[in-house]
């Protein structure tokens, strides 16, 4: 980088490059077998939300009232907690008040870099406390967690460079007998006392270091921040790599275009001895996708052996699954220190891509996923036993659907729903507990968008009666146009819901097979049980009789019938062919009681059916001396 001419840079870079070489000549050197940088102000992000963090280490660092109250929020937070820890390192002493958070941080809880950060934090604090969960931590089997405690310890307590696990657990046993004084003088030993002053010195510089090239970043354009970028990420020191890949990372949230020297740099760090690089550079080949991206993931993953930096390739795969990616996803599934989630993960991925159809490669997931145990792995652990395992790992799955806490039963729901198998287990169980109506609802969306379907639905229990009927409409849009008005009857749908669920059939572009004519009237009908009848004739008129049956056409008659008197064309009724008594006391029982049509309708029906009505039928429509008026020729 400083190969290049002075003059090609902007005056204020120029100004900066001599303080960076300088500073560069004293790197940040490993403390206790491994290393740390911080940025400006003890703050490290980047991500987007980078900013909050480093305001509450700014107002931390200056002792503002409520500064360590935010802190601690800020650890419990999963979006932050890491870069709060990654920022708390660059102090020399932290407060107790804090140490609850911090310690808490470093439980299996939390993500495995989480808990590698709150790890190095601990030293700062100084105290026994400190100590003996430090120790505790030894015995922690998450990937490279025993060795951060152990260097933590270290870095603590200046001795301890050749002790073994049992050495260290019985130094702290000796402490527990310490007096306050004692501890303290051990902890102020002209060792301790000399490393901590000699890392603060060179933390410093490595800060003041990494913020010169934080302003050179910003003074470049966005080639000259590829090149530098590229640059940093090739560089040996640890401070600086790191920084490119930062850098990198807050450009691309930024939406800012980087070259593809950036991402053959990240691609050539995944060869990188150190597992964190690793993991960062497989994060950064991710999200610059350059055109080779699936396969410099997948064999990078062939190759690895570190969970931390296995986790982000695996993730890679979940993304672009391919056949080359199979068997080392297999094999990081079978082991006990794998990063399970992004496992299950990537595995679903290749199933979902139907890439797991050999039978020894499925027994070999489904064998080790019982092994681990319904609990772990999350969703896409339980989908890969629903897919791949027997009916006997379905009804182990189905049995979590009556756990109490919801989100291990909405999990097993989900996972229910993948299948055909699944998702009748699922079905049946929703018809006893409402909480189960919507992954039922995508499980029939998905396995049964038939009018059998639509009845399952229909039947279903739910807690809102608005979710049930958004569901049905979104299930009657999958339906073929040609069984729709099959499934509206079977499922016995209301009137206004089955005019909803048939209205799409009335599209003049629909092909008018049969199925979709017997929609059509059935359509027709609803809206004249709803009184729509302009809406109806207009469907109606649609329609002709060569398209119908002899039986169709009686019912297309009737319901043009009943919607020119409900829409009081009283002389488009007679015009119609020969209508029968029973069509005219439909279309007269369908007007409102208060209609004003109801009386002229009546005579209409006595004037023109005098010698088929009874007396009961003239009763009910009013007309005592129909007999007397009736034309009998007619």
């Amino acid at each position: 980088m400083f190969d290049r001419p002075l003059r090609s840079f902007g005056p204020t870079i120029r100004a900066v490059l001599p303080l960076l070489a300088l500073g560069l000549a004293l790197a940040t050197p490993p403390v206790h077998g491994f290393e740390r940088s911080a940025e400006p102000n003890g703050t490290v992000s980047a991500e987007p939300n980078g900013s909050v963090v480093e305001r509450a280490i700014q107002a931390f660092r200056n002792e503002q009232s409520g500064s360590e109250a935010e802190i601690i929020r800020l650890l419990r937070s999963p979006d932050h907690a890491e870069p709060v820890l990654d920022a708390l390192m660059a102090f020399e002493r932290l407060p107790t008040g804090i140490w609850r958070a911090v310690s808490t941080s470093t439980t299996d809880e939390y993500p495995s870099a989480t808990r590698l950060a709150a790890i190095r934090v601990l030293p700062r604090f100084g105290t026994r406390e400190a100590a003996t969960r430090l120790i505790a931590l030894l015995s922690d089997p998450g990937p490279g967690l025993a060795d951060a405690a152990r260097h933590a310890l270290r870095d603590m307590t200046g001795r301890g460079d050749d002790w073994d696990d049992d050495r260290w657990r019985a130094w702290g046993s000796e402490i527990e007998g310490w007096s306050d004084r004692a501890w303290a003088s051990a902890m102020t030993t002209r060792l301790a006392a000399r490393h901590r002053d000699l890392s603060v010195r060179h933390r410093a510089l490595g800060e003041e270091v990494v913020g010169l090239y934080r302003r050179l970043h910003v003074e470049l354009d966005a080639a000259g921040r590829t090149t530098l970028l590229a640059e940093l990420i090739r560089d040996e020191r640890p401070p600086l790599r790191d920084l490119g890949f930062e850098l990198a990372g807050r450009d691309l949230s930024a939406r800012t275009q980087l070259g593809p020297e950036v991402a053959a740099a990240a691609a050539a760090r995944l060869a990188h001895p150190d597992g964190a690089t690793r993991a960062k550079a497989a994060t950064l080949v991710s999200r610059l996708v350059p055109p080779d991206a699936m396969l410099t993931l997948t064999r990078a993953l062939k190759n690895e052996r570190d969970p931390i930096a296995a986790e982000p390739m695996l993730l890679g795969v979940a993304r672009w699954p391919n056949e080359e990616a199979v068997l080392p996803t297999i094999r990081w599934l079978e082991r006990e220190d794998a990063p399970y989630g992004a496992t299950t993960t990537a595995l679903w991925a290749l199933a979902q891509a139907d890439l797991l159809n050999e039978q020894a490669l499925r027994d070999r997931i489904t064998t080790t996923l019982r092994e681990r145990g319904l609990g772990r792995g999350g969703e896409p652990a339980l989908k890969l036993l629903v897919r791949l395992g027997t009916d006997a790992d379905l009804d182990r799955v189905a049995e979590l659907l009556e756990a109490t806490d919801d989100p291990q039963r909405n999990t097993a729901a989900n996972a229910l729903a993948e299948t055909r198998r699944g998702s009748a287990l699922l079905i049946e169980a929703a018809a006893q507990d409402p909480r189960l109506f919507p992954p039922a609802t995508r499980a029939i969306n998905t396995h049964h968008a038939s009018p059998e379907g639509l009845s399952m639905l229909a039947g279903l229990p739910v807690i809102d009666p608005a979710t049930r009927e958004a569901a049905i409409l979104d299930l009657a849009a999958r339906i073929r146009p040609e069984d729709l008005a099959r499934a509206v009857i079977a499922a016995g749908l209301p009137i206004t819901l089955s005019e909803q669920a048939l209205a799409r059939l009335a599209d003049p572009e629909l092909q008018r097979t049969p199925g979709v004519i017997e929609g059509l009237l059935l359509l027709a009908e609803k809206r004249v049980q709803l009184r729509r009848n302009e809406s109806a004739r207009d469907l109606l008129a649609t329609l002709d009789a060569t398209m119908l049956g002899e039986s169709q056409v009686r019912r297309w008659n009737r319901l043009r019938l009943t919607a020119a008197v409900g829409a009081g064309d009283l002389e488009q009724a007679r015009a119609l062919n020969a209508p029968s008594l029973d069509d005219w006391l439909t279309a007269w029982r369908n007007l409102p009681e208060n209609s004003e049509l109801r009386q002229p309708v009546a005579e209409l029906i006595a004037e023109r059916h005098a010698r088929e009505m009874t007396r009961e039928v003239r009763e009910e429509l009013g007309l005592t001396n129909a007999a007397d008026n009736a034309n009998p020729d007619d």
